[in-house]
């Protein structure tokens, strides 16, 4: 990314397993992950001023879908 900062990726999985696979795999390409359990926590990461630029989402999660 321009003037060398890392992208920001959040990962929201319910399930525990997969949120740390994504995690690890993304980290290890050298971007900084962000990871929630579940939507409420998914969409006030997204709509937060310094909040992740890209995401990956779990389709169907505990608070919001």
């Amino acid at each position: 990314m321009p003037g060398g900062s890392t992208l920001r990726i959040l990962v929201a999985d319910d399930d525990a397993v997969s949120r740390r696979l994504m995690e690890k795999i993304l980290t290890r390409s050298g971007y900084e992950v962000m990871t929630v359990a579940d939507g409420r926590d998914a969409l006030d990461a997204l709509t937060h001023k310094d909040g992740p630029r890209m995401a990956l989402l779990d389709w169907m999660m505990p608070g919001i879908d």
